[in-house]
């Protein structure tokens, strides 16, 4: 899943002009990982502009699902 998820927003960036999309290595920032206590990968967080989560999503559902709950989450228009 995050593989397909990271070949997925490659292939079709978000272009969504509020969204910041970010990949992080888990294995090389123990310090993430343990700030925002990620426990199963693909782990998605949509955080605020204060950094205070506002929703996550564990795993990876498809491009148009991901892209819909990123849409819900925020203040896309």
């Amino acid at each position: 899943p995050c593989k397909k998820l990271s070949q997925d927003i490659e292939k079709n960036p978000l272009n969504l002009d509020n969204v910041k999309y970010m990949e992080i290595d888990i294995e090389n920032n123990d310090e993430m990982v343990e700030q925002y206590g990620i426990m199963s990968i693909p782990c998605t967080i949509i955080l605020d502009d204060r950094n205070n989560e506002i929703s996550r999503k564990v795993g990876y559902p498809g491009l148009k699902e991901y892209i819909n709950w990123i849409k819900n989450n925020t203040n896309y228009e």
